[in-house]
Parts: C-alpha cells; structure tokens; sequence
C-alpha cells in the first residue's frame, strides 16, 4: 500500500471528478432540458432507449394531430413516469458509484 502524503485524493477519485461521474452529471442535465427527446440516453451511448424517447415522442404528436387527446395524454404521462425512473436511477448511480 502506498504511504499517504496528505493528498485526499491519492488513495480514491472523488465521483465528480472521475469520467463516469461527469457523464452522468451531463447526462441528468439533457434528461431535465431535453428527456422527451432522449438526448440522455444518445449522450450515454445507449441509442436504443434513445429511439425509444424519440418513438413515443412522435407518437405523441400524431395522436395530437388526430385529435385523440387522451392518447397523447396517456403517452406524454407514460414517458413522464420513465423519465422520473431514469432520474431516480441516475440519483442512485450517483450516490453508489457506478
């Protein structure tokens, strides 16, 4: 084990200084500006649940483009409800490391 010269960092890296830690700050911020999208998601690499964001959020717009609101409204609430769960497991990625 190396002798500790007093640097806080020298035996670990602070979660908010590693590259993992930064992408998932950047990563919780286009989930809070732009999550409807899944810019998050495409940020992280992980494009399939990116298509997903993007899949529901066309089918939002053609369902307010034929008049079923409660469709629309359905699926806006469905995305809202995944995004709130993303956001959750962000928070507790964060908080364990990973």
């Amino acid at each position: 084990m190396p002798n500790y010269h007093g640097d806080i960092t020298q035996h670990g890296q602070s979660f908010f200084r590693s590259d993992e830690g930064n992408k998932i700050v950047v990563a919780v911020i286009l989930l809070l500006l732009l999550g409807y999208t899944g810019a998050h998601r495409f940020y992280l690499g992980e494009t399939r649940f990116g298509m997903v964001h993007l899949f529901m959020l066309l089918a939002t717009g053609f369902a307010i483009m034929g008049f079923s609101w409660t469709l629309a409204v359905t699926i806006f609430a469905v995305q809202g409800l995944l995004l709130f769960g993303e956001l959750l497991f962000f928070f507790v990625r964060a908080v364990m490391g990973r």
